[in-house]
């Protein structure tokens, strides 16, 4: 999934606007810094163990554990990474379980079923959150 459905899907699961959960979302993406000049673009070869569960359960556990003492920021972000975690586990290619095990998993969605759980994503997210969205864009830019 693009990165507006992950941070989408994080806001709506979410329930309420938190840019914290926002910045959460993309996380797990950033291994793609890596990933992307190895020529590994797509599926379950884009990511590194950081897009995968054994290390966001330690990584969600680490921030939850450190959000008492920082604030509820950490506890938003933790929730922002595991809705990627959930959401590239049902809608893509992931090896899950990596480097425990090296087994793939697919619901095999196909494109349009992709493309139809990332329009609904779209279309509920910018419903409920597109103008909070707006405003905190313009407040950021100036």
């Amino acid at each position: 999934m693009d990165l507006i459905s992950h941070a989408l899907f994080a806001l709506i699961l979410n329930q309420r606007f938190d840019l914290w959960v926002i910045v959460g979302s993309l996380l797990p993406d950033m291994d793609k810094l890596y990933t992307y000049p190895k020529k590994r673009f797509f599926r379950s070869e884009s990511h590194t163990f950081i897009g995968e569960i054994p290390f966001a359960s330690m990584f969600v556990f680490a921030l939850s554990f450190l959000s008492p003492y920082f604030g509820p920021y950490l506890f938003s972000m933790a929730f922002g990474y595991m809705s990627h975690i959930l959401l590239d586990f049902l809608a893509g290619e992931t090896k899950p379980f990596r480097p425990f095990l090296k087994d793939k998993v697919d619901f095999n969605l196909g494109m349009k079923g992709k493309l139809a759980l990332g329009a609904a994503i779209w279309l509920i997210g910018l419903n409920l959150y597109g103008g909070e969205i707006w405003i905190s864009g313009r407040r950021l830019l100036g």
